[in-house]
This record gives C-alpha cells, sequence and structure tokens, in this order.
C-alpha cells in the first residue's frame, strides 16, 4: 500500500507541445536557466550528500516542469527530489507527484514537507527490489507498487534517479512505458556513468517510440532527457536481454570476490 498525501484536485491542463526540434531547443536552453529563490533555497545544501539529488539535477527538473507545464510526475527514487517536484509543481498552479522508493525512511522529512503543499496530489509509494526475469532480462524491479502506480497514470514527465547504481536502472522504464502520455518525458540523472549509458542504449532499442532529446554529460552527474512520440510498440533486443544478465553476474562475482 502507498503513503497517500492527498492534497487538492489534480490539474489536468495539457503540457507544452512542441516539434522536436523546438523541444530539443527548449531543454538545451534550459540548462542555463538560474534557480528560483524556492528552488534554490531547497537544494543549497545537498552538494555533499552524494545520496541527496545534486544542485544542477534539481535546477534542471524544477525548470522542466515550470517551463513545459508537466503537471503529472512519476519519480523512481524518493527524498529531497520529491520537494523540488512539489514545489516546482505548485508554482505552476498545482498537479500530481508519484513517488517510488525502497528505503522509504529516510525520506519521511523531506515527505512531511510535502505533504503540506496543498496544490499538489501526491503519493509515497514504498516499494521492495527484487531479482526477477523479465522479457526483457534479468533485473531488479519494484515491486508492491504496480496497481497504485497505474491507477494514477497517465505520466507526462518520470524522472529515474533509482535504483542505486548497483541495482542498475534498467527496469523503471521497461515497467512503465505503457503508462506514459504521449509527448511524455523521461528524465535520467547520473547520465555520465556507464551503467546509465547502457540503460539508454537498452531502451532505444526496445521502444521504436523514444529518441534522445538532450544528452548532456557535463551538466551535474549527467543527464539524458528522452522524449515518448506515443508509439508504445515494443522490440525484442537480444543484446539487452544477455546485458542485463552480464550485469547481474558480474555484479555479483564483484560482491563474491
Amino acid at each position: 500500500m502507498c503513503l497517500a498525501a492527498r492534497m487538492g484536485s489534480v490539474v489536468t491542463n495539457s503540457p507544452t507541445t512542441k516539434t522536436d526540434g523546438e523541444l530539443d531547443e527548449v531543454l538545451k536552453d534550459v540548462l542555463g536557466q538560474a534557480s528560483l529563490p524556492e528552488i534554490d533555497s531547497l537544494l543549497s545544501s545537498t552538494d555533499d550528500d552524494g545520496w541527496k539529488i545534486g544542485k544542477p539535477f534539481g535546477t534542471y527538473l524544477a525548470a522542466i516542469i515550470s517551463t513545459l507545464g508537466r503537471r503529472s510526475v512519476l519519480e523512481f527514487g524518493a527524498g529531497r527530489s520529491s520537494l523540488v517536484i512539489a514545489t516546482a509543481l505548485d508554482q505552476i498552479g498545482g498537479g500530481q507527484l508519484t513517488s517510488v522508493e525502497h528505503q522509504p525512511e529516510f525520506c519521511r522529512d523531506d515527505w512531511a514537507l510535502v505533504a503540506a503543499i496543498k496544490s499538489v496530489d501526491a503519493q509515497l509509494c514504498p516499494a521492495t527490489l527484487a531479482l526477477q526475469v523479465t522479457r526483457h532480462g534479468l533485473m531488479y524491479r519494484y515491486r508492491n507498487v504496480e496497481q497504485r502506480v497505474r491507477s494514477r497514470a497517465p505520466y507526462d514527465l518520470v524522472v529515474i534517479d533509482a535504483p542505486p547504481g548497483q541495482y542498475g536502472r534498467d527496469s523503471p522504464l521497461y515497467d512503465v512505458y505503457s503508462l506514459l502520455a504521449d509527448g511524455a518525458l523521461i528524465i535520467l540523472d547520473d547520465a555520465a556513468r556507464p551503467s546509465e549509458q547502457t540503460a539508454v542504449r537498452r531502451w532505444l532499442r526496445t521502444f521504436p517510440g523514444l529518441r534522445i532529446a538532450l544528452s548532456d554529460m557535463s551538466h551535474g552527474r549527467g543527464i539524458v532527457v528522452l522524449e515518448h512520440s506515443g508509439n508504445k510498440r515494443r522490440r525484442f533486443s537480444a543484446r539487452a536481454v544477455l546485458g542485463t544478465v552480464h550485469d547481474r553476474m558480474s555484479a555479483r562475482i564483484g560482491r563474491d570476490g
């Protein structure tokens, strides 16, 4: 069961629609925007904490919400990022936030503040991580949240900042791809790391309806933004499947060794 923090009704205005070229330019321009004082104050103490959202990524995330009017956000990895998202949603009149987290005890303070933002319908969804064989390979998946996440779809923005690196970040997009709104954006943090870059390649092999709208490895810990065209078709990629098995076996050998 999710811990509900329902505040007000969800605002249903459509996000700003742009052509591919226009969207790419906006996403690039947003990288250079200064954060608003409300967002800046939330991120001022996070730079030296590897477990919290970095200031460059947090600033960018808030700017995407305000610039493109994204109002239904799904995030993997709750905490200070949840408060940044909720604050940005509040600044555009409200919206919906659904956060999946396997260690909710570490984000209680931030989520107490999220719950106080009345214009945002927010739910924190505690999950378990389980290694499973799936149609897309061997990967750690979030369990016990599927029904709640599905009930709050569609999503026009998905933020992937979890699971932790040793688990791999392939599974979140595989699990929620069918729940994306047409034109939805997927933002991946820590994208300069090889494992995250590998996840992006696997997603692109599997989903013909995805394209990279922005890739910047110099901003914070690296950011990739993908756009969903509305095409929900999936392709089978043997290379992607075998790659996930290799990753899990390599991680196990590394732990045992």
